[in-house]
């Protein structure tokens, strides 16, 4: 195949014009598959404690250090990991709430110039199945 001598650029042109975009999905990729194990981190860590919630009856001492403990095991960046509840002492069946997140920067956006990251939050909500001192009817008294 000969090339006439206008036709020779055209090849470097489609080249600089797709060349970027081929690194930029290159260098996403890993980008997304960090973002997408940080939300599965995320929603095990708020399951977990959602689930211990229930068991103990809201947040306590014990659901609290469970959660750091998961936050230091998980690989996610502590400083950047925050746990919301409002739910302490709550009756049996009623509702909890749990709420887990954090922040994934994505460095393929770095080579631009840009510092994005993207918020990964998981609510969770469960029924407390906490049972809590029994109280005699008659006498008005805690039984333990």
């Amino acid at each position: 195949m000969e090339l006439v001598g206008n036709e020779r650029g055209s090849a470097s042109i489609g080249t600089l014009i797709v060349l970027p975009l081929v690194l930029f999905f290159l260098l996403i990729v890993p980008d997304l598959l960090r973002l997408g194990a940080a939300y599965f981190t995320v929603q095990n860590i708020a399951q977990e404690g959602v689930s211990l919630m229930e068991k103990h009856g809201g947040m306590n001492d014990i659901v609290a250090q469970d959660i750091a403990n998961w936050v230091m095991s998980s690989g996610l960046d502590p400083e950047k990991v925050s746990v919301e509840t409002h739910d302490y002492n709550i009756l049996f069946g009623d509702p909890i709430r749990l709420t887990v997140q954090t922040e994934v920067p994505l460095l393929a956006f770095r080579w631009l110039g840009q510092s994005v990251t993207v918020p990964v939050k998981v609510t969770k909500v469960g029924i407390s199945k906490a049972i809590g001192p029994l109280v005699n009817v008659k006498e008005g008294v805690h039984e333990h």
